[in-house]
C-alpha cells in the first residue's frame, strides 16, 4: 500500500513538474 501511494504521488508530480507554472499552485492545493 505504501509503495503504491508513493508511486501515485510520483506520477502526479511528474506531469506537474512539466507544467512549471501550474505545478506550484496544484501542489499547494493538494497539500
Amino acid at each position: 500500500m505504501h509503495t503504491t501511494e508513493k508511486q501515485g504521488l510520483n506520477k502526479k508530480k511528474k506531469p506537474k513538474l512539466n507544467q512549471k507554472k501550474p505545478n506550484v499552485t496544484s501542489i499547494k492545493l493538494e497539500q
